[in-house]
């Protein structure tokens, strides 16, 4: 079998190619044809995080980011949140929503380690003091929470389906 399911008691440093991260997605898991030995499943239960006060930290982060200017990736806001870089990307449309706007910082500030075109640092702009309708700020709350709920289904889905369904489903998944 190329799945081995370490799940209910994850090891420290399991043996590569490993899952250490709960997927959200059937695309995080790599193509069974392209592994050169069993995958190992080695990610902990998903820890349950209040959508409400991921909004919160979310908006106080933006605010910060707004206020000093300093760059930002989508990668690094999303693992300080533990959320995933899609459930993230929702959130920068929250934040544009609200009147806060986002620019890619000059390629020669760039860390030079990154990759043209993949999470290219950018900078979160402070919204304009002008009054926010109170319709457009319950929008993008609730478009958040969702996101993050989908997103926390998904981690408990994938970390409570049995192995037999994750081998037979992958099974049958085109390879990318």
């Amino acid at each position: 079998d190329w799945l081995v399911d370490q799940r209910a008691h994850p090891p420290a440093a399991p043996a590569p190619p490993a899952l250490v991260q709960c997927p959200v997605d059937w695309a995080d898991f790599p193509s069974p044809q392209r592994l050169t030995g069993p995958l190992t499943l080695a990610y902990p239960a998903p820890t349950p995080q209040s959508p409400g006060d991921l909004w919160q930290q979310w908006v106080g982060l933006a605010k910060h980011l707004a206020r000093t200017g300093a760059p930002c990736t989508v990668t690094a806001l999303a693992d300080r949140l533990r959320l995933s870089p899609r459930t993230l990307a929702v959130g920068l449309d929250c934040l544009r929503m609200l009147g806060f706007a986002t620019t890619a910082v000059e390629a020669a500030r760039a860390d030079a380690t990154t990759p043209p075109g993949q999470d290219q640092p950018f900078q979160i702009q402070p919204r304009p003091d002008q009054p926010l309708p109170p319709q457009r700020y319950t929008a993008a709350v609730e478009r958040f929470t969702q996101a993050v709920q989908e997103e926390q289904f998904r981690r408990r889905y994938f970390h409570q389906v049995p192995a037999q369904v994750l081998t037979g489903v992958l099974n049958h998944s085109p390879s990318p």
